[in-house]
């Protein structure tokens, strides 16, 4: 089996991609909030709640989400 390396590039393109990504998410979110709170009928305080959770849980899954493709890989 051979490893091909990976272009320096690459890997700067995809990482400055997912800080831009993320850094629009967050931003929306906070403008979006009272928006969808009002539509929800629930308080923004709770929206920005449901979001920290969501965080959380995707945080505590991670670990568990990124062994997954290794253990069901079919063997080589």
């Amino acid at each position: 089996m051979t490893v091909e390396k990976v272009p320096a590039r690459l890997i700067w393109a995809l990482g400055l991609t997912q800080i831009v990504g993320y850094g629009t998410l967050y931003y929306s979110f906070g403008v979006l909030a009272p928006a969808m709170a009002e539509d929800f009928g629930i308080s923004t305080d709770f929206v920005f709640g449901l979001l920290s959770g969501a965080l959380l849980a995707r945080g505590a899954l991670a670990p568990k989400a990124g062994r997954w493709p290794t253990a069901t890989a079919p063997a080589a």
